[in-house]
């Protein structure tokens, strides 16, 4: 799934596999012109086959945040030749390069009682508000409905 975001979804490098024998043969095909306006020449098929991933466009003024969970990197410890093991890895890589890039701003968040904390205070003073039939988190101490 990460390789489809982040690389355009080819499983395998695409120049190492230029000189086989099928792409050698589909090389020396020639596409047959027609001079008739109604019918029109066979459209080149394999050159639409696959996804291409868009450049990574963004404003200089505005910066994209990405917020990931604490836990969901560094499970992997084992690498083989130094190379990142799993879908999280080649994803942290992508993120660590387009951090440094300048492109994105990279943050960790701890999940540990964020549904219980009030984020204008930091306090853990959410109570449970009924209005009518429905419910919200209201917090003692500033007010403010969740």
């Amino acid at each position: 799934m990460a390789n489809i975001l982040l690389n355009g979804g080819k499983k395998y490098n695409k120049s190492k596999r230029k000189n086989t024998k099928k792409n050698r043969k589909n090389k020396n095909k020639k596409i047959p012109e027609t001079t008739d306006d109604r019918q029109t020449a066979p459209q080149d098929i394999k050159a639409n086959k696959y996804w291409k991933p868009e450049k990574f466009r963004f404003h200089k003024e505005e910066l994209s945040i990405i917020s990931f969970e604490n836990g969901m990197f560094g499970k992997d410890s084992s690498k083989t030749h130094s190379l990142p093991i799993g879908v999280t890895g080649v994803l942290w890589q992508q993120l660590k390069y387009r951090q440094s890039s300048g492109d994105t701003l990279f943050a960790y968040v701890d999940e540990f009682q964020t549904s219980k904390t009030c984020h204008p205070c930091n306090n853990m003073s959410l109570t449970v508000a009924y209005i009518g039939l429905n419910s919200a988190l209201t917090c003692k101490n500033c007010g403010t409905m969740w």
